[in-house]
């Protein structure tokens, strides 16, 4: 029987000679949707294609899609779909027509505008912060929503960090005026950690004002003293 089954994410059991180790297999006899993903986070305009794969039901099924998570089901499809996304978060669902609510788990679609804002005096935050109107009142915010790729302006003044910001992705950092001295990334007084980690080769810093941060003795632990670290990973800083 294991010729022909094949895993939860669709994959034939069989790998090579033998079936793989473990038991991740789907049953082929419940009725169930799964929908694969393309891709789940990007820069805006983000293109998805969506994979239905049906289980426990004969022949070919149509599929109804609410694509703009707003309980539409306005697309019909006997296979996979592409949709283009515009900046935000977004929802999307897939069941099979006619079926007694045999529905797919929702997929988060998160598409970045290529440049993002931060202004902690912005009295109008909101996602995905991709205009100054609409600034994250926080880098952290702003970085969370940002995948490789995009750039974070900062306002000219200062912004303190709760801790540490990671930057594993392929990022840039940059103050808004081009001028380092108008704009400051710090931590609050004598914390005992680096204010930027920088973790990714693409990972890029520019016309910043990096300050604060400590050393409490533990020379062993990187992350443990003032301002910035870039790590093996990589990560380059300019005009700072």
């Amino acid at each position: 029987w294991q010729e022909t089954a094949v895993d939860i994410a669709g994959r034939t059991r069989v790998s090579g000679s033998a079936p793989d180790i473990g038991c991740f297999e789907a049953d082929q006899f419940v009725a169930a949707l799964e929908v694969v993903a393309s891709v789940v986070r990007g820069v805006a305009p983000l293109t998805v294609v969506f994979t239905p794969r049906v289980y426990g039901l004969p022949g070919t099924q149509t599929i109804e899609w609410d694509l703009e998570g707003a309980d539409s089901w306005n697309v019909e499809s006997a296979g996979a779909v592409t949709k283009t996304f515009a900046a935000g978060r977004w929802t999307v669902r897939a069941r099979v027509k006619g079926s007694d609510g045999i529905q797919s788990a929702p997929i988060e679609i998160v598409s970045s505008p290529k440049t993002l804002y931060v202004d902690p005096a912005c009295g109008t935050p909101e996602f995905p912060y991709g205009d100054e109107d609409h600034a994250a009142t926080t880098v952290a915010e702003a970085y969370d929503a940002a995948v490789d790729g995009c750039e974070i302006v900062l306002a000219p003044t200062t912004h303190t960090l709760a801790g540490t910001l990671f930057v594993q992705k392929g990022v840039m950092l940059r103050g808004a005026t081009d001028d380092a001295a108008d704009t400051v990334i710090t931590l609050p007084s004598k914390s005992p950690k680096r204010v930027l980690m920088m973790q990714h080769p693409q990972a890029f810093m520019s016309a910043l004002t990096v300050t604060g941060g400590a050393c409490d003795g533990n020379f062993s632990d990187r992350n443990n003293g003032g301002a910035v670290y870039v790590n093996p990973r990589g990560g380059s800083i300019s005009n700072c």
